[in-house]
């Protein structure tokens, strides 16, 4: 017989960053001296850090679904923005002590990565060139050890483009948001859910 501790129930969080530009619900949002722009969302007009972590329960299947648009994707390199989800530890602007995977992009290659202790391995890879100021779509699912992340953006060869691994590093929920490192870039909106 079912408890009622046993039943929990799926979270959907969904959020527009440029239609609602309040913080509710969110566990941290750093940096949020950086702009809002009514068109454009949360986000950096110069190269800085930021993060934006919600926490929807912690269960260990999740997907987010992020939409991000790079003011500079061409002229930045070794550039690093997209979605994270199963963050377990503190994760700052600066640098992490945490463990996550990374749905990101970095030059022009998209890539899937599992972040452990600050190490970054990628566990698949391919080039996507991204046009500036184009909004792109970055799907990031984890369900049991099958992760996987997809890019979706007008215009771009190759789109959707999808990224799968099999990955036992990180298996339990935590928090889920998006993260940019040393590029420009707006969040326009997310939604995280838990399956």
């Amino acid at each position: 017989m079912l408890s009622t501790a046993s039943i929990r129930s799926k979270v959907t969080f969904s959020k527009n960053l440029i239609t609602d530009q309040t913080w509710s619900g969110f566990v941290r949002a750093l940096n949020t001296s950086l702009a809002f722009d009514v068109t454009e969302g949360f986000g950096q007009a110069a190269d800085a850090s930021s993060i934006i972590l919600i926490n929807a329960g912690g269960f260990n299947d999740q997907k987010i679904t992020g939409s991000l648009k790079w003011v500079l994707p061409t002229l930045i390199t070794g550039y690093d923005v997209g979605v994270i989800a199963r963050v377990q530890g503190i994760l700052t602007t600066g640098g992490a002590t945490a463990n996550f995977y990374y749905a990101r992009c970095d030059g022009d290659v998209a890539k899937l990565t599992k972040v452990v202790a600050n190490t970054y391995t990628n566990l698949s890879t391919n080039a996507f060139v991204l046009p500036i100021n184009t909004a792109v779509e970055v799907i990031l699912s984890c369900v049991g050890s099958t992760i996987s992340a997809t890019y979706t953006c007008a215009g771009v060869p190759g789109s959707p483009l999808t990224l799968t691994a099999t990955d036992t590093s990180i298996t339990t929920g935590g928090l889920m948001g998006m993260r940019s490192l040393t590029s420009s870039v707006w969040f326009r909106s997310f939604t995280a859910e838990e399956l």
